[in-house]
């Protein structure tokens, strides 16, 4: 595969995957893409198009977020609800190097989205996993937030690669919403 010679960008992505898809009939996999593009229609309108690309992956679907981590992690949270409406999402986030594909193809490639389908893997339905570089991504431009995840463990890929995995933690990210604004920069 052909890149173009623009620069890789670092990005947060966010990795929907559909629990099992393959595994799944055709028919049921269809109702289930179509849900999927149900909650993105949803979920993306509070981050502008220019921030962000949509990427179709075999079981899902990857959303490259520009310049926004929070953006990033509100699009998973939003997307949980989902799961009560028989959408069984794994979600996985990751903030790492994206760079546009070229050779006749439209999307992106780079080792963020391997890393954020690799994360999205390892969750369950109902739960959110990001990658430490995304926890750190978002201590950098909200500090104190990355005191809102507990470890999840490390886990091991199919490629022998260890990631260190964490998930919200409701509590501590509520008191982090409750302190006084002057206490930390951010939105």
């Amino acid at each position: 595969m052909k890149t173009t010679n623009a620069a890789a960008t670092l990005a947060s992505v966010v990795f929907l995957k559909i629990q099992e898809y393959a595994r799944r009939p055709v028919q049921e996999q269809v109702r289930l893409r179509a849900q999927l593009e149900a909650v993105l229609a949803v979920t993306l309108v509070e981050l502008p198009p220019e921030n962000r690309i949509v990427l179709d992956a075999a079981d899902g679907t990857a959303v490259a977020v520009l310049a926004d981590p929070k953006g990033a992690l509100r699009l998973a949270e939003r997307a949980l609800p989902a799961m009560a409406a028989g959408l069984p999402l794994c979600i996985g986030i990751d903030h790492g190097t994206v760079q546009m594909a070229s050779g006749g193809e439209n999307g992106m490639i780079g080792d963020g989205i391997a890393v954020a389908a690799n994360v999205a893997e390892f969750a369950t339905p109902s739960r959110v996993l990001i990658s430490r570089s995304f926890r750190d991504a978002l201590a950098d431009v909200t500090p104190g937030m990355g005191t809102g995840f507990s470890p999840a463990g490390v886990f091991t890929d199919a490629g022998l690669r260890t990631h260190e995995l964490y998930f919200p933690d409701k509590e501590a990210i509520r008191r982090l919403c409750l302190r006084p604004a002057a206490s930390w920069s951010g939105k």
